[in-house]
């Protein structure tokens, strides 16, 4: 999706995990997306808009992130240069 003029396909892509979320907010893949999808778009307040919501859904559900998740929060915190493999 990199590339894209105007980011058209980011914002459908966003728009398309969002709703996921709305019917799933403990889908913890797609947390993964928007983190990815907000950070291949260098728009780092959408980056931890995404890992605050996800980190107030694991505290409300008890749930634990997957180490997956885990890393990539950390990947996308140091903002390295591209999106991890999901």
């Amino acid at each position: 999706m990199r590339g894209c003029s105007g980011g058209v396909r980011w914002d459908a892509a966003r728009r398309a995990a969002l709703r996921g979320l709305e019917i799933d907010e403990t889908a913890e893949v797609l947390y993964r997306d928007w983190m990815n999808i907000e950070w291949g778009g260098g728009n780092t307040a959408g980056v931890r808009k995404a890992i605050a919501r996800l980190q107030q859904v694991a505290r409300t559900y008890d749930i634990s992130l997957e180490p997956v998740t885990e890393q990539l929060i950390d990947l996308v915190l140091a903002d390295r240069a591209s999106p991890a493999p999901k």
